[in-house]
């Protein structure tokens, strides 16, 4: 019985991490977009906001590159 994972199931997550990774780095760039023209009365909550997304973006990336190389086994990427 082989004990490793599921291939496909680690190229699934990869995808879903992937879709997740860019739909936050979306996020992120339509947020720095609607700051670009300053609005009367900005409050500080909208930029908070923004780095929020950009760093949960960064995180994600960072559990893609992850699982890219523990998927890889030992080799360096």
């Amino acid at each position: 019985m082989n004990s490793s994972p599921n291939r496909g199931g680690r190229r699934f997550l990869a995808l879903l991490l992937v879709l997740a990774a860019l739909g936050l780095c979306a996020l992120s760039v339509l947020g720095l977009l609607a700051t670009l023209e300053p609005l009367k009365g900005q409050s500080p909550w909208l930029w908070r906001a923004v780095y929020a997304s950009m760093g949960l973006g960064g995180l994600a990336l960072l559990v893609l590159a992850a699982v890219s190389w523990r998927s890889n086994g030992s080799r360096r990427p």
